[in-house]
């Protein structure tokens, strides 16, 4: 059985501990104080829970950000199809990961960021998800992997597709396992 405790996210398949995509992403560093980064995450966690009320609902509530991002998916409509599963534990079970995307359409997945970062680090993240969407048979194979941001007034997005991603997504994977076998016979 498949859980996810989104409190603590923590994903299980069968009682046991499975990375998240966010945990195989190797480390970024923030150069920020822990309360400007909690403020940051928990502006993050409003933000998401402001994306799921739409796609649950399909209103704005007269609120800027929802009217905006409104607006986004208005203009991507024709790109990416049908809402296929929005804010939904995906679990691998060939790779032993998990992962909760924001948006998986027909034609394509959608990940909501606060600001455009690093295109290879959103790239390996959609990645993920991509592989677990395909495995999970939500959507097939797609190379609109789209990021988008709120700039204050409107949402802008960047397709960070790359065709290498996946495959440098399963060697995160591989390696997470590998130290992990190193860290237990090391401690064993």
């Amino acid at each position: 059985m498949n859980t996810f405790d989104k409190d603590d996210h923590v994903y299980k398949m069968n009682d046991i501990v499975v990375p998240s995509i966010t945990q195989l992403l190797l480390h970024q560093n923030f150069y920020i104080s822990g309360e400007k980064l909690g403020k940051i995450r928990q502006e993050g966690i409003d933000n998401h829970s402001l994306i799921k009320m739409y796609f649950d609902t399909r209103l704005t509530f007269e609120n800027t950000y929802l009217i905006a991002f409104d607006n986004l998916m208005r203009e991507l409509e024709s790109l990416f199809g049908e809402l296929a599963l929005h804010e939904s534990p995906l679990f691998s079970i060939s790779l032993k990961f998990a992962g909760t995307p924001d948006a998986v359409f027909k034609n394509g997945i959608l990940e909501i960021k606060r600001s455009f970062g690093d295109v290879k680090r959103h790239a390996l993240q959609i990645a993920g998800q991509s592989l677990l969407v395909k495995e999970n048979g939500i959507a097939d194979d797609s190379k609109i992997w789209i990021v988008a941001w709120f700039d204050g007034v409107r949402f802008r997005y960047k397709n960070v597709f790359d065709n290498m991603a996946e495959i440098i997504f399963k060697s995160l994977v591989k390696k997470y396992y590998i130290d992990q076998a190193i860290n237990n016979y090391l401690e064993g």
